[in-house]
């Protein structure tokens, strides 16, 4: 076959390192899409789909080739969450799945060529990067370190746009996030000295991420700053976790496995991967991030004003269950943050915003009157028809195909990756004798006021019956 003998591992010059690298990156990938729930919304288990991404991960292991059949059938195991309702989170699958489509475009050019990649240099007229020092896996540790480099550099440049250093409020995070979920087991009264302890240190944690962040664009100018910057990328995470749930344990894998395989390839004498030319060209691939990478610009503040919405169980006697966000998995990410489109009535942006005016103006609201106010002056209504339809028919089909013991004992399941977001919410358990009519769908607006987490307001949304088509 032609290419095969000049993609093989054995050609790379450092192939232990690479083929490490590549396996370990695409590990939660590979965890997260082989075990996720039974999806009851197309009543599909897709057990063969899960056994061939298993077959496929582990001839990469054999072959580098198979990278590009393992991404095509990830990419269709992905697809089928985008319905019925469109999105998918993908904040913390992104930069991993960007890590291996690199890695395919690199070995797709050592292909088309079936040449060195100087060579190619040579052609597009950047000879000069190339000397007897060169190799050809330089070029892949530049655009990795671009990458991993503009991930952060990117949302640490939009914080300093919006002034973020001066305006973020990270506090607020610790209460909403346990009234999701998070940090449940601990007493309100511990959650709000947390949150106290953290207001009193924010100009600190703020400087502090923000620090980290803009540091990425140091990140290969030596080695000592390599090893600073990616430690302080998993500093960053855990503390992410910590203060609000949010997992980004992919991208930390990603991180430290890079930091790993670096280091091994930069303990040659033949390359030298830490000199001016790595920490030109990768600094000007992280400036140029925006342009050349897709990457989550996560830059907002942090307000104290939070909506979220419940959905309870309604049975014939009125038993009501609430339904806990992992009762719809595998779609727990898509369906239970925001349900707006529900919601036929005026609404403000919860949790965070871009808007600093608005931050402003409802950090200073302390009630449900104050509340009404800024939301006839800024609020909007994002009821869709359409969407509310597709919910009813969503949870109409999802809850009746699904029961509780299957739920629980899908054989993939039982050895699921961790979640995204992690809640410590004790999950419900649903009664097998009760006849559950409808799914009662609320809407529940708190505030931080005065050192106090309030609720201001609940409202019923919808009532999506569980009879009929």
């Amino acid at each position: 076959m032609y290419g095969w003998g000049e993609l093989e591992w054995s050609a790379f010059e450092y192939s232990r390192a690479f083929r490490w690298l590549i396996i370990i990156v695409a590990f939660p990938l590979v965890w997260t899409f082989v075990t996720y729930q039974f999806n009851f919304y197309f009543g599909q288990a897709h057990h063969f789909d899960r056994v061939l991404l298993l077959f496929l991960y582990a001839l990469i292991w054999y072959h580098p080739v198979f990278i590009y059949p393992f991404l095509l059938l990830l990419f269709a195991i992905i697809g089928q969450f985008y319905y019925p309702f469109d999105s998918i989170s993908m904040t913390d699958k992104r930069a991993p799945l960007n890590f291996l489509i690199l890695f395919a475009s690199y070995l797709f050019i050592r292909l088309r060529h079936a040449t060195e990649v100087g060579g190619v240099l040579e052609r597009v007229g950047l000879g000069w990067l190339h000397d007897r020092e060169f190799r050809d896996e330089l070029v892949f540790i530049w655009v990795v370190a671009g990458l991993i480099g503009g991930s952060y550099f990117v949302p640490g440049t939009a914080k300093i746009e919006m002034l973020w250093p001066f305006r973020e409020a990270l506090y607020n995070y610790i209460p909403i996030r346990w009234s999701w979920g998070w940090l449940a087991p601990l007493d309100y009264d511990v959650i709000m000295t947390l949150y106290e302890l953290m207001r009193a240190f924010n100009p600190i944690g703020v400087a502090a991420a923000l620090a980290i962040e803009l540091a990425a664009i140091a990140l290969m100018w030596r080695k000592q700053t390599f090893k600073l910057a990616i430690s302080g990328f998993v500093v960053l995470h855990t503390v992410i976790f910590l203060a609000t749930g949010l997992a980004f344990w992919k991208w930390v894998i990603m991180d430290v496995a890079f930091l790993m395989a670096v280091l091994l390839i930069s303990k040659g004498n033949d390359i030298r991967v830490f000199d001016r030319r790595t920490a030109v060209i990768v600094t000007i691939l992280i400036l140029l991030a925006p342009h050349i990478y897709s990457i989550s610009v996560l830059g907002w503040y942090t307000t104290n004003y939070d909506r979220s919405y419940t959905m309870e169980f309604v049975g014939e006697g009125d038993e009501t269950v609430e339904m806990h966000r992992w009762h719809l998995e595998p779609y727990q990410i898509s369906t239970a943050g925001q349900f707006d489109y529900l919601y036929n009535g005026t609404v403000l942006p919860s949790g965070t915003t871009t808007d600093y005016q608005f931050a402003r103006a409802i950090s200073s609201v302390n009630g449900p009157e104050g509340l009404a106010e800024l939301k006839a002056e800024r609020g909007v209504n994002n009821f869709d028809a359409e969407m509310a339809n597709r919910f009813d028919v969503f949870i109409r089909r999802y809850v009746n195909a699904n029961q509780e013991g299957t739920t629980r004992n899908f054989v993939w399941h039982q050895v699921s990756s961790p979640k995204h977001f992690t809640s410590m919410a004790p999950t419900p358990t649903l009664d097998q004798d009760v006849t559950y009519q409808y799914v009662r769908v609320s809407m529940t607006e708190r505030l931080i006021t005065g050192g106090e987490l309030r609720t201001v307001n609940t409202e019923l949304v919808r009532n999506v019956s569980l009879r009929g088509g």
